[in-house]
């Protein structure tokens, strides 16, 4: 399971590529999707449907082309109601763990069975037609 972060103008479609999906995703791994400030929130869920390929031209959002992962990915959930960071920080474990990824600021993270299940908890309880991602796939 990963994490990953969606600059501040990504357009999320219904399916397409991500880069830098990450080296060591494959076919069924999913992933949430983190929009970066000044959104904050975690916001999406996606299936990833490929093996990463490398060195794939990245566009940074300072214009800058790096060479990383890409995959092809589908988008499962949409939450109505994201999970924001400040919720996030406020949970020592989740605290804790979002200190370790540098606040975020990456393009993508991996996240532990444990930090699935606390994130998926609180998106849980702030969108009741979310039953988890075991109910989706």
């Amino acid at each position: 399971k990963f994490g990953w972060v969606a600059k501040k103008d990504a357009i999320i479609g219904q399916e397409g590529d991500w880069g830098d999906c990450g080296p060591d995703v494959k076919p069924g791994d999913l992933a949430m999707i983190y929009h970066k400030s000044p959104k904050s929130y975690i916001e999406e869920l996606a299936l990833i449907n490929s093996k990463a390929s490398p060195n794939c031209p990245i566009q940074t959002q300072k214009g800058f082309t790096i060479y990383g992962h890409c995959c092809e990915y589908e988008i499962i959930h949409e939450f109505m109601y994201p999970l924001h960071y400040k919720e996030m920080k406020v949970q020592p474990i989740l605290s804790d763990w979002i200190d370790s990824n540098s606040n975020l600021q990456g393009m993508y993270f991996p996240v532990d069975d444990l930090i699935w299940s606390l994130l998926e908890e609180r998106l849980i309880e702030k969108n009741k037609n979310y039953m988890g991602f075991e109910a989706l796939i």
